[in-house]
């Protein structure tokens, strides 16, 4: 889930998806150890099931996302995206990213509320990318603190561009992270070495090109 908010006057709370026979749902699956965690048809009148049951099934996740969302409220600024949202990535992160897009031509100010080092990561890289400099785009973490999303990438410049890369080859719901190696490790050695991870944007790039240069990234980052 996450917070996507416009001007101060404006919230989107965006949930993830969870899509039949996707990657996700297998990893869900193995996280699970082969269990069947029973289903849950939610109501207003249901007992709030426990996090384990809801955590290690995506049917009971469905039923949860679509029971808030479909319940009703007073705010008439705050939307809550579940399976009707535009955007139909399973990620909640992405289609953060998409809704950005999306509004960079019509707003000042676009903040996103999450604690997650991947959304911070594709912030970073679109904004570059875009180089919206009439919007001031923000991340504010669970703590309070406001992570100014121009002036990191602005300070990066086009160091920005190899951000896909690291966000790939440190792990994501595709790909593996190497053990005890995180998203944060990643970016530290990104920001003091030039490991070339361009290729990796380059269409015309071939699969020997892609796996000399994650070598050399994978290899530094484990120390060897």
């Amino acid at each position: 889930m996450n917070t996507f908010a416009w001007n101060h006057d404006t919230y989107n709370v965006i949930f993830d998806r969870y899509n039949e026979q996707s990657i996700k749902s297998h990893e869900c699956c193995r996280c699970a150890k082969s269990t069947v965690p029973r289903k849950y048809i939610l109501n207003s009148d249901t007992t709030l099931p426990a996090e384990d049951a809801v955590m290690t099934s995506d049917e009971n996740k469905k039923a949860l996302i679509n029971f808030i969302c479909n319940t009703t409220h007073t705010n008439s600024s705050l939307h809550l995206i579940g399976e009707d949202g535009i955007f139909g990535h399973k990620e909640a992160g992405v289609n953060v990213i998409s809704y950005l897009l999306k509004l960079l031509p019509e707003k000042r100010h676009l903040q996103n509320v999450a604690d997650d080092t991947d959304i911070f990561v594709l912030l970073v890289f679109f904004w570059w990318l875009k180089k919206p400099s009439s919007v001031q785009v923000s991340m504010k973490k669970y703590d309070g603190k406001v992570i100014d999303i121009n002036a990191t990438a602005l300070k990066l410049k086009d160091k920005c561009f190899d951000l896909l890369a690291i966000h790939a080859l440190s792990g994501c719901d595709s790909v593996s992270y190497p053990f005890g190696k995180g998203k944060v490790s990643a970016i530290n050695l990104h920001l003091k070495s030039d490991l070339r991870l361009e290729i990796f944007s380059d269409p015309e790039a071939n699969e020997t090109d892609w796996l000399t240069a994650g070598t050399k990234f994978l290899s530094a980052l484990c120390g060897v």
